[in-house]
């Protein structure tokens, strides 16, 4: 996967998936996330989430706190 394709697809479900597939570094997605989130909610996931759940719901808290929208 792809930032672009991460950013853009407004398919949240086939993201979630496709993350959970691909095992996509934690840092990576926070680093992607960085100016396209509310601060509040990567803050929220990145202190609540990374180390709290598994990583696949960290996988699913990141792909569905972007809308994703086609450019």
């Amino acid at each position: 996967m792809n930032v672009k394709e991460f950013l853009n697809n407004p398919d949240r479900d086939e993201i979630a998936r496709q993350l959970k597939i691909d095992k996509t570094p934690i840092q990576q997605l926070l680093y992607w996330m960085g100016g396209n989130v509310n601060i509040n909610k990567l803050a929220f996931i990145d202190s609540h989430v990374k180390y709290n759940y598994p990583v696949d719901y960290f996988y699913e808290m990141c792909a569905y706190s972007i809308k994703g929208e086609n450019k």
